[in-house]
């Protein structure tokens, strides 16, 4: 067995057709092993079905709680969601919202097991748990996550360990996060890759960045965090929508990265073997 593995994950899979055509060509035709999907996403159905034809391909849910329509009805998530019954677009809200208690835990925990719930339900075996933009990170979110885990029985989940904490103040606020949140996972015996690259750049993972990071020496299991796309009105819409950090990221890019011999040979140079969540 290699000493170093290495999870290559991509995010948001069923926010777009896009999305979904690209992370299974990536795994079919590249480098990709491993993809969360979005319960809530407007293109969850069509997620399912491309992944039930891609063997071998690892299945995560990417819990909720920003953007979008939640699974539940607005008025079982009050603190939570706007006007419109949408969930608000940035974290001011929810951080707020669980600082003073006005957002309760057991809202956000029905949620998250509806989220669950349906992903299972569409009969994909499951490997792991994480979350979109790493909320489940907050240590209140975690415990919600954590009991999950133990109630569904998914031993996996992601945990945001930059390999730069420097690289910014997100790196460093999921750094110092996840000094808790390890020990807190240890205990319940839920297991994590030992870093997770690309928070440092997320969205502009080309090939140059992934080959810099393959460059650095490890051991043990880490996880490429990738958001491959193919552009497309869907895509745009929920830009003009307030989907911010959708004009920053490279998702053509990173579509092409995964597919390069590049990064397929430098793997296959260094030994490192690639694994899905499930092999963890």
């Amino acid at each position: 067995m290699s000493a170093a593995r290495l999870i290559v994950n991509a995010d948001d899979f069923g926010l777009t057709v896009g999305h979904n055509r690209a992370i299974v060509e990536a795994h079919r035709e590249g480098i990709l092993t491993s993809a969360s999907l979005l319960a809530i996403g407007a293109a969850f159905d069509d997620a399912v079905e491309r992944a039930r034809a891609a063997e071998g391909l690892g299945i995560g849910v990417h819990l909720a709680l920003l953007e979008g329509r939640p699974l539940l009805p607005a008025r079982a998530l009050p603190g939570l969601v706007d006007g419109e019954g949408r969930f608000f677009l940035s974290y001011v809200h929810l951080l707020c919202g669980l600082a003073t208690g006005r957002i309760a835990l057991a809202a956000i925990a029905q949620e998250w097991r509806a989220q669950v719930e349906k992903v299972l339900g569409s009969g994909l075996t499951v490997t792991h748990l994480d979350s979109h933009k790493h909320i489940h990170m907050h240590p209140q979110l975690l415990e919600v996550a954590l009991r999950l885990a133990n109630e569904f029985g998914l031993r996996r989940m992601r945990l945001a360990r930059p390999l730069r904490w420097t690289a910014g103040g997100k790196p460093l606020a999921l750094g110092l996060l996840s000094l808790w949140a390890r020990h807190r996972v240890a205990q319940c015996g839920v297991r994590t890759p030992d870093r997770l690259v690309g928070l440092e750049a997320s969205g502009q993972m080309v090939t140059e960045r992934v080959l810099a990071a393959l460059r650095r020496p490890w051991r043990g299991t880490w996880e490429l965090m990738m958001h491959p796309a193919y552009l497309s009105d869907h895509l745009e819409q929920l830009r003009r929508e307030g989907y911010r950090w959708i004009a920053h990221y490279q998702f053509e890019g990173e579509r092409r990265a995964l597919s390069d011999p590049a990064l397929r040979q430098a793997l296959d140079e260094r030994g490192i073997r690639r694994i899905h969540y499930g092999e963890l």
